[in-house]
Parts: structure tokens; C-alpha cells; sequence
């Protein structure tokens, strides 16, 4: 989708009606696709997974930090195994675009990491999985960043600024879910959301592998268990690492 973002539908023009409309009804599908998730873990994946169909994103990620070591992890993924081994070459690098926004409340836009000035410098670590272009929103609240969205691609300059400004008006929803879900889970303990997020990928990949299925698809059995026997999605991820089991 390369809709631009509409502050104020009543200045829009006859001619740029039709893109208007289908950036709100967007928007809206969206609104209530996170409205619908099965607690918080799910809320902040269909975040990663909504956020790469927007923008046509080869990856998008949730990255926190726990307070006990500063050091950023995974909350969620489109692709878990991918978005571990890119984080891990940054950490080694020493340079998290992601974590860099969180830090500096502000959007990073890097169209290619291998020209980009002080950011190609220190892409040694990171490269091993082929991105070159990272997006990165700090999603805030009352201008605390509680997380960082980062949107990556293959290919060079992947994303316009049309993009870039449309992207960053799904990042203020997406702060908005994120923290109410938090807060309806009373998640106030990011080190065990992050270790239960871990599980959560760890679930993934065995159903991935058992049934040779997409990531996608493997989370939709988590979600589909997680609202049938009403328990937390990241419950049903935990029997499936402890037994190897698909839920059922």
C-alpha cells in the first residue's frame, strides 16, 4: 500500500478521495483486527504483522529492553529466527537502529546501511543477514518510549517518504494498543513479557517444524488455542515448548 497519510479529510481533493478512503478503511481494519487479539503477546505481533503489510516490509520487529540489562530483545516478529539473527549481528556491532530511537524519541531512517555515513561503519555485525534499509519508530507514551518498532528491507531505499509518514501514523496507533493491552494484561514486568515472548517464538518454530507450515500460520494455532481455552496466549506456548505438542 502506498497511500499518503490524511490529517483532515475535509481539505481532500475530489481527485485524491478514492486514496483518502482507502488509507482510512486501512486504518480501520487495523483498529480492529488489534482490538480483537488474544491478549497482549498476540497484540504486539499482529503490530509487526500488520506494520510489514503496510509498508511491504521483508521484516518488521518489536524490540524492548528489560531493565535488569539494557540489552534489546525480541517481542515480536514476522520472522522470529531472522530478527534474533539480525539483532544479535547489531548487539555484536554495537549499533540497534531500533533501540537508537527508543533512546533518541525519534524516527531513524536509513534507505541503505552499506552507504549511510556513521551507520555503515558499523554494520560489520549486522549484514550477515542481508537488510538494507531499516525504518525505526519509538512507540511512546506521554513521550516515554515503551518500545521500538523496526521495519527492515532487502532492497535499498525500500521505503519513500510517503511511506516513512504513513508508517509513522501506524506507529502512534500501534503505541496506543500496545500500552492498552499491557495495561488490560497489567503487564508492569518487561523481563518475564520478554522471556514469555521468547517462548512464544520458541512455540512457533516447533509448530512450524511438526507441520511444515508458515510462521503465520503456526501463530495462528497459538491464537486459536488461546481463545478456546481462554488462557494467555503465551500459556499455550509454554505447553507446546515443555511437551512438543501442536495445540489442538
Amino acid at each position: 500500500m502506498s497511500t499518503e497519510p490524511v490529517e483532515d479529510l475535509a481539505e481532500v481533493s475530489v481527485s485524491e478521495a478514492p486514496v483518502a478512503v482507502q488509507a482510512v478503511q486501512w486504518f480501520s481494519q487495523a483498529a480492529r483486527q488489534l482490538q480483537d487479539a488474544a491478549g497482549w503477546h498476540d497484540t504486539v505481533q499482529r503490530i509487526v504483522e500488520l506494520a510489514a503489510a503496510l509498508v511491504e516490509a521483508d521484516l518488521a520487529v518489536i524490540i524492548a529492553s528489560s531493565p535488569a540489562d539494557d540489552r534489546p530483545r525480541v517481542l515480536a516478529a514476522t520472522d522470529f529466527a531472522r530478527a534474533d539473527a539480525m539483532l544479535a549481528g547489531q548487539n555484536t556491532a554495537g549499533v540497534v537502529p531500533a533501540r537508537q530511537a527508543m533512546a533518541d524519541r525519534a524516527v531513524i531512517h536509513v534507505p541503505d546501511l552499506t552507504v549511510q555515513g556513521s551507520w555503515s561503519n558499523r554494520q560489520a555485525g549486522t549484514l550477515s543477514v542481508p537488510l538494507r534499509c531499516v525504518l525505526a519508530f519509538p512507540l511512546l507514551i506521554d513521550d516515554q518510549p515503551l518500545a521500538s518498532l523496526g521495519l527492515y528491507a532487502q532492497q535499498p531505499g525500500a521505503f519513500s517518504d510517503e511511506v516513512v509518514e504513513l508508517a509513522a501514523s501506524f506507529a502512534e496507533h500501534a503505541a496506543i494498543a500496545f500500552n492498552a493491552a499491557a495495561l488490560a494484561e497489567k503487564i508492569t514486568n518487561l523481563t518475564v513479557a520478554l522471556e514469555h515472548a521468547r517462548d512464544i517464538g520458541a512455540a512457533v518454530g516447533i509448530i512450524m517444524g511438526l507441520l511444515h507450515i508458515t510462521q503465520s500460520e503456526a501463530f495462528d494455532r497459538l491464537r486459536v488455542a488461546s481463545q478456546h481455552r481462554n488462557v494467555k496466549l503465551y500459556e499455550v506456548a509454554l505447553v507446546t515448548v515443555h511437551t512438543g505438542e501442536v495445540p489442538g
